[in-house]
């Protein structure tokens, strides 16, 4: 029989059948869309959405903030909408990169070899944990860092800092006595800093290297804006706040390239139509403001990270990245998606890249304004290779289609866990061939530091280090039982 539900109706039933919760309406009886803007809420309700009606859901919308049952039906009965959506962001990212910035240039201060105190962000992600580590071994003992990280109830920045650092086995004691932690928000104006504070923070810093950032391919731009846009805004109106300005370091990414894009251009020369997601549009307008700053006089440099994968000493890798969850589910289930196969990781070792970050800023001359891609283009790593080193340590894998593999994924994971989101997230293009980029200025400049070997060792320590500090397998004489 003909169902005879408008679009509507249809939605709200599956919505509070899937969800069990009812849709909750204002006094103008909006119904609102229950994600709460959790990115894994709102990939699950498209795909029901997507399953149970044959309906396409833009993730974007579903991710706003307060989104309205009514958005939603206006969205899928005009494609047209969803064109002007697409064209108003483009126009909210070029008015956002044009933001004044309200700063003044001064003279330039002479830090590279003489720095004695550096302000690092990022500290307890991934890249800066190792920036940060990198840092320390490379500028003098006196060389002291101030690293900006955001509050938790759960335990203060610098516990939070030594943790991270612990976890990828990067930790000295050492370190303790040239650490300062100092509690900032980089979403906020001034970090949220009282003013002393922030005046004391500007009269001591001689460089700074902004690797904090909030990074998610499923949250929209206006849920990243806070962090991304406005922290780069702050650390370059901090770094223009005295007469004497401080040098920045920024790392940003290749995801800012558009798809006719491979060189290291300048942004100006990158426009934003095609930057899909969120993360990328925050970063494109974050570096455009660099690129401005620069252009008014402040020494900046752009580094442009492409895929990281794990240390070459310790096989630390980052726990939330996309490699790590495939490669620990692929050793739960004991199991892998033929699809995968033929495929080829180019990534760069964590460690390397953080070297190679500091090489270049303490040793190359007349690099204000320079624009790096961090990437590896010379070395690739096979998934036969990843395949034959779980061997190697007693689990013998099964080839299975991708929708058998989704299968077996769905029966290990737990609502809110880091399988449930792999099974949400992944498609059969998240396995295509990796985007090749230009590395030429990248290489040239690092010539003298030799790369590391991306062989059976180094694959035997990312997996050890999988098995005993994320997928935590039992162990009897080296050799992991599934």
């Amino acid at each position: 029989m003909k169902n005879c539900q408008t679009i509507e109706q249809q939605l709200k039933q599956v919505i509070e059948t899937k969800t069990g919760q009812s849709l909750a309406t204002d006094d103008h009886d909006h119904a609102f869309i229950p994600t709460s803007g959790d990115s894994l809420a709102a990939v699950r309700l498209s795909r029901i959405i997507e399953n149970d009606l044959g309906i396409s859901v833009p993730l974007n919308l579903l991710l706003q903030p307060n989104v309205t049952l009514e958005q939603l039906v206006t969205t899928i009965q005009s494609s047209s909408s969803i064109a002007t959506i697409s064209q108003s962001d483009v126009a909210q990212l070029l008015n956002d990169s044009q933001m004044d910035l309200h700063i003044s240039i001064g003279k330039q201060k002479d830090t590279v070899s003489s720095a004695s105190v550096i302000l690092v962000t990022g500290t307890t992600g991934f890249v800066g944990a190792f920036l940060l580590a990198e840092l320390l071994s490379t500028y003098p003992s006196k060389c002291k860092f101030i690293c900006l990280v955001r509050g938790d109830s759960k335990a203060n920045p610098y516990a939070r800092i030594r943790e991270t650092m612990q976890f990828y086995k990067i930790w000295n004691d050492d370190y303790q006595n040239r650490i300062i932690p100092l509690e900032g928000d980089l979403s906020k104006v001034r970090f949220g800093l009282e003013t002393e504070a922030y005046e004391s923070l500007a009269n001591q810093i001689d460089v700074i290297y902004h690797c904090g950032a909030a990074v998610n391919f499923v949250m929209p731009y206006s849920r990243l804006y806070d962090t991304n846009v406005v922290g780069t805004r702050e650390i370059i109106r901090l770094a223009a706040y005295k007469s004497t300005c401080i040098p920045i370091h920024y790392i940003s990414t290749i995801s800012v390239l558009s798809p006719d894009v491979n060189t290291e251009v300048s942004i100006d020369k990158i426009s934003p139509e095609r930057l899909i997601d969120g993360y990328s549009q925050s970063k494109w307008v974050a570096e455009k403001l660099i690129n401005r700053a620069g252009q008014m006089g402040l020494p900046v440099v752009i580094y442009r990270l492409g895929s990281i994968c794990a240390s070459t000493k310790t096989g630390a890798c980052n726990r939330n990245d996309l490699y790590t969850l495939i490669l620990s589910a692929i050793i739960k289930t004991v199991s892998y998606p033929e699809i995968l196969t033929k495929a080829r990781l180019y990534a760069l070792p964590v460690d390397f890249t953080a070297k190679s970050i500091v090489y270049l800023s303490m040793n190359q001359c007349d690099i204000n304004g320079k624009i790096y891609h961090i990437a590896n283009s010379n070395q690739e790593i096979s998934f036969t290779d990843i395949t034959e080193t779980i061997h190697r340590n007693g689990i013998n894998l099964n080839s299975v289609s991708f929708i058998e593999w989704q299968t077996k994924l769905r029966t290990i994971s737990n609502e809110g866990d880091s399988i449930e989101t792999l099974v949400e997230l992944l498609n059969t293009n998240t396995f295509d061939e990796q985007r090749q980029i230009s590395t030429e200025e990248y290489y040239r400049s690092i010539s003298t530091i030799k790369m590391p070997s991306l062989d059976k060792i180094y694959l035997q320590q990312w997996f050890d280090f999988l098995a005993e500090n994320i997928v935590r397998l039992k162990t009897d004489n080296d050799k992991v039982f599934s």
